[in-house]
């Protein structure tokens, strides 16, 4: 992932293209992974054992327009979740999880201008995930998600996107979901992701 990241920064360096590449409008697709801790534990405090959603693979479609020095965007994402006990040095994963649909408006500004046509951002905004165990109605859980976007021009109209971030929010699972002498904890996340953006 480090390899992939400095080409990326690389490709912001020396690709000759103007800001074309960011035109007001634009639309994104990306591929990811989200790793989860916290969503649950035991209640004697001890971190051996915990279940959550087991690092997920996200697919995400985003839709956004730059206003001034600000870009405003609205995401919507779509996984499929293990859930997992993860301990120390290892994970036990179980067949039954979640299918995670989330919805995430955001604005983001320029921190440094690479090159010809290149950007980092710094982002954020809240997001809304709904977990649907199977057979069961969503769980809607309303968080706050923010991070760095590096976005590098490949030609006139496309660019390539690579975002990292991190999220807080409520767990996934509910009182139920747990076994005995276990609590339901806040869940933090953390993910990275690659794309494409469209200029329109």
């Amino acid at each position: 992932m480090q390899n992939m990241l400095a080409a990326v920064f690389g490709l912001s360096l020396l690709t000759p293209h103007a800001v074309s590449a960011q035109r007001a409008w634009g639309i994104g697709v990306e591929v990811g992974i989200e790793r989860f801790w916290g969503a649950s534990g035991p209640l004697a405090g001890s971190d051996e054992l915990a279940l959550r959603p087991y690092r997920p693979t996200h697919f995400g479609l985003r839709l956004d327009r730059g206003i001034g020095a600000v870009r405003v965007a609205l995401s919507a994402g779509y996984a499929e979740s293990a859930v997992a006990g993860e301990y120390e040095g290892g994970a036990t994963v179980f067949s039954e999880g979640f299918t995670l649909v989330e919805v995430a408006p955001e604005a983001a500004i320029v921190l440094l201008r690479l090159g010809a046509g290149g950007a980092l951002r710094v982002f954020g905004g809240p997001v809304v995930r709904f977990w649907m165990p199977s057979e069961e109605s969503a769980r809607t859980r309303i968080g706050a998600r923010g991070g760095f976007e590096l976005e590098a021009p490949l030609g006139a109209w496309l660019s390539a996107v690579t975002r990292v971030h991190g999220a807080v929010g409520k767990s996934a699972l509910e009182t139920e979901d747990v076994p005995p002498g276990y609590e339901i904890r806040s869940m933090p996340s953390a993910g990275v992701s690659l794309g494409v953006r469209v200029g329109l």
